[in-house]
């Protein structure tokens, strides 16, 4: 069968379909991104090759191509930046310029996700934690097995684990604590949109 992208009105429960993938145009798993009044999301051709797409779901209607040869993985909040993967590797395109850089070469690659302000690049590679920014890169988490991160349910935190067991950290790796434990099934591309402000210390 095919996937139906639908959007869920939390207020009143209601599943509202704006999409259903044909044999020409098929929706992948991965997580669909909400960005100003489009929605994103990946999707093969016939032939099997994956590629970007954006639809209005107020106004549906046959999906435009936004980046060929590449399954979405995060944008900036403005919509400036994506963050994607091409053949196992992470690649940045700014979408006014249409400049993109290649950010790893190792092919092992998965969940770019951005920051919240899109000054941090954050991804898994061989299953280890790295962060891209005005650094460079470096690793961050190096001696868990990391399967997929996102942002965390906190501002200025992270959500990474392998699967089952998942921890919560500072933007940087650090101050990880335990966050959930799952049994008998794994689970990947957690997301909290918004995060919530950051707690104010006790006195």
């Amino acid at each position: 069968g095919t996937r139906t992208i639908s959007i869920l009105n939390v207020e009143n429960g209601f599943w509202i379909p704006i999409f259903t993938g044909t044999p020409d145009l098929k929706p992948t798993g991965d997580t669909p991104v909400f960005v100003a009044e489009f929605f994103y999301f990946s999707a093969t051709d016939a032939n099997g090759i994956p590629s970007i797409y954006r639809i209005n779901p107020i106004a549906p209607s046959a999906p435009e191509l936004v980046l060929d040869d590449a399954l979405l993985g995060s944008m900036t909040l403005d919509g400036i930046l994506i963050g994607l993967l091409r053949d196992g590797n992470i690649y940045v395109q700014n979408t006014v310029s249409q400049f993109t850089v290649q950010i790893t070469n190792t092919g092992n690659c998965s969940s770019p996700t951005f920051d919240a302000v899109g000054f941090n690049l954050y991804f898994v590679c061989g299953g280890k934690l790295f962060m891209y920014g005005l650094d460079g890169i470096k690793p961050i988490v190096d001696d868990i097995v990391v399967g997929s991160v996102s942002l965390g349910p906190v501002d200025g935190t992270l959500i990474f684990g392998d699967g089952q067991s998942y921890f919560m950290s500072d933007l940087n790796g650090a101050n990880r604590r335990p966050f959930m434990a799952l049994s008998n099934f794994s689970v990947t591309g957690i997301r909290w949109q918004p995060p919530l402000p950051m707690p104010a210390p006790e006195a």
